[in-house]
């Protein structure tokens, strides 16, 4: 640590030329790293309070200055700063909803950035109703860059952090009506009730992959209707083989003549949506098994 209370890569990272962390960058880093393990570094703060805002578009610096102030329990202290902190994160977000690291480093990409400070934001300010819009675009911005997992482990890490970090102050659990329709009838309806956690979780757990069986061929509808909770549902397309004596779906490839094919024309929708499922019906023809 220099004399100032600030830090420089150079003197960090020797043996990773990789990391290019600037003197704002690894100085936020240090500072909210040493709060996190219960120490308060005051020269350093004064530090980032001199030089922050003189790289305002830093969005990580400036969102781990304010976790830390959270963290220490000095906020009413630093209400001033504290506001101004505010007011630049706001205007950093981008159109997207995303906050984009322009200065600190090529450590931390938009995920990470982003995820750290839509929880500083939460944290600073639970109840103040423009930051908790930021939050929410910001989160969603995260969850629509989701395949299963993010793009790495780290942004998997800090997408999920942030998410079990503001999750409960965006969203409000509510009993809801859930109907799956096939063909504009009903297939199953599920019953959410957060009231009672033990059959919320069991409903939510048989929700997690329903199994739709269709016999028509040619064009099929698939919808759902849903109150007070927007319902995705993600596709998976499946192919199916009749038997020449029975019509049920068997497993045994050899002995099946007809191929069930499904076509999806998107593997997603939304509550309101209609998707059309193209089932198209093949004849196979197979060699006899000689053994």
């Amino acid at each position: 640590m220099h004399s100032d209370g600030s830090w420089k890569s150079k003197e960090l990272v020797k043996n990773s030329p990789d990391i290019m962390l600037t003197q704002l960058g690894c100085t936020a880093y240090i500072f909210y790293g040493c709060t996190v393990a219960g120490e308060f570094l005051p020269e350093t703060f004064d530090w980032l309070k001199i030089n922050l805002f003189k790289h305002w578009h830093d969005s990580i610096s400036v969102a781990l200055v304010l976790e830390s102030i959270v963290k220490l329990g000095i906020q009413s202290k630093q209400s001033i700063f504290c506001e101004n902190i505010r007011y630049i994160l706001l205007k950093n977000q981008t159109n997207e909803g995303c906050w984009v690291s322009m200065d600190s480093d090529n450590l931390s990409g938009d995920i990470e950035t982003t995820a750290f400070t839509i929880m500083a934001l939460a944290h600073a300010f639970p109840t103040n109703k423009e930051c908790l819009e930021a939050v929410q675009r910001g989160l969603d911005w995260i969850l629509e860059r989701r395949y299963g997992g993010w793009n790495s482990t780290r942004d998997t890490l800090y997408s999920s952090w942030a998410i079990g970090e503001v999750a409960h102050l965006l969203w409000k659990s509510k009993s809801t009506n859930i109907t799956l329709l096939i063909n504009d009838k009903v297939y199953c309806t599920y019953n959410y009730d957060p009231s009672d956690p033990i059959k919320a979780l069991d409903t939510l757990y048989q929700m997690r992959e329903i199994h739709i069986d269709i016999k028509n061929s040619g064009i099929n509808t698939i919808s759902v209707n849903s109150s007070n909770m927007e319902t995705n549902i993600s596709f998976k397309e499946k192919k199916f083989y009749l038997s020449p004596c029975i019509s049920d779906i068997i497993e045994h490839l050899q002995s099946a003549t007809t191929l069930i094919s499904c076509g999806w024309p998107k593997h997603s929708v939304k509550v309101g949506d209609v998707v059309f499922l193209k089932i198209s019906i093949i004849s196979l023809q197979f060699l006899e098994n000689s053994h």
